[in-house]
């Protein structure tokens, strides 16, 4: 692995390809008013594991169209009233797995919330019988993977249903007697720093409080350069789907345009925390700084690691992620 990108002097500045539509706020502000007024009907079962750090519960709750969705709670032993929370959305390809995994959150002792990706999960060990939700939304061709789903058309990629699922699963975990609606976090890396973004920019849309963000190398974001850019999966589902396809490039880039990370960091305002590696070839540093510099709120700091790949710090990030929220929350 070797430095590919930009020099960091010129990722300092740079803001990224990706073109904002004239209708970005209209169009998402349809489909919030479409989407969060519906009914949660959230379900909540606590979970018999052998874990004693803290309770775990298994909540489900629906998300965009209906589609039921689930997430783990883990709520801090003697917990008696609200407390600072996280909600965390995960990588491409993952699912929310054993109750115990990635669960350091909990064990810094915030109530930590964490939501399965529709449709997503072959790489992750799942818990007992427990399966990742499905989307029945998916029935067109596309790429192996989630990339290319219904990607011609803005109102049929994959990408809008579960960015309104974590947008609603922020509503879900306001309506828990354990989380303080003023302290509330969106956190994620790779895909799930982009669901971050998008969550945070969303709930900003909707006028929903998020305290801070950690978008920890996001994914989803400049997708002009990053198609570009790297060989590396999962943007390269694009352009297998183009090589398909090479005369759809304009109508598939511009769906993706609605739903870039840079144009949801526009909106963005909570205070956050971003990292990158700037050997990083999965999602490339030019792309998280195109995020990061464009990201609307003036309290933002990137933590830059330079030898590091896609995995961004790792548990030093981790550590300088506990240490930051520590600062913001106090």
């Amino acid at each position: 692995m070797a430095f590919f990108d930009f020099p960091e002097e010129k990722l300092r500045t740079y803001t990224g390809q990706a073109t904002l539509p004239d209708d970005f706020e209209a169009f998402w502000g349809s489909t919030l008013d479409e989407q969060l007024p519906k009914d949660l009907m959230i379900q909540l079962e606590k979970v018999d594991v052998p874990i004693t750090a803290y309770d775990v519960y298994d909540m489900s709750f629906l998300g965009y169209d209906g589609t039921r969705i689930h997430a783990w709670v883990r709520v801090p032993l003697n917990c008696t009233g609200p407390q600072a929370s996280v909600v965390n959305y995960l990588g491409y390809s993952c699912s929310r797995g054993y109750p115990w995994r990635d669960s350091h959150f909990a064990q810094a002792g915030y109530v930590h919330i964490t939501m399965d990706s529709r449709s997503q999960g072959w790489g992750t060990r799942s818990f007992g019988a427990l399966s990742p939700d499905p989307d029945p939304a998916r029935s067109q061709m596309a790429a192996p993977g989630v990339m290319t789903s219904g990607v011609l058309d803005r109102e049929t990629y994959y990408y809008r249903r579960i960015y309104i699922d974590a947008v609603r699963a922020i509503q879900a975990a306001l309506t828990l007697t354990w989380v303080d609606p003023d302290r509330l976090i969106v956190a994620g890396a790779s895909q799930g720093g982009g669901l971050t973004l998008a969550a945070t920019g969303l709930a900003a849309m909707a006028g929903i409080n998020v305290a801070a963000c950690l978008p920890d190398v996001p994914f989803l974001c400049d997708f002009p350069r990053a198609v570009g850019l790297t060989d590396a999966y999962p943007y390269c589902e694009i352009v297998d789907y183009l090589c398909a396809y090479p005369h759809l490039g304009d109508q598939v880039f511009t769906t993706l345009s609605y739903f870039d990370g840079v144009n949801f960091a526009r909106f963005g305002s909570a205070p956050a925390l971003f990292s990158t590696g700037l050997m990083d070839e999965i999602c490339p540093p030019s792309t998280v700084f195109a995020a990061y510099n464009t990201y609307a709120g003036a309290d933002k700091a990137i933590k830059v690691w330079p030898w590091n790949t896609h995995d961004g710090g790792g548990d030093h990030m981790i550590y300088e992620q506990l240490l930051w929220l520590g600062k913001h929350l106090s």
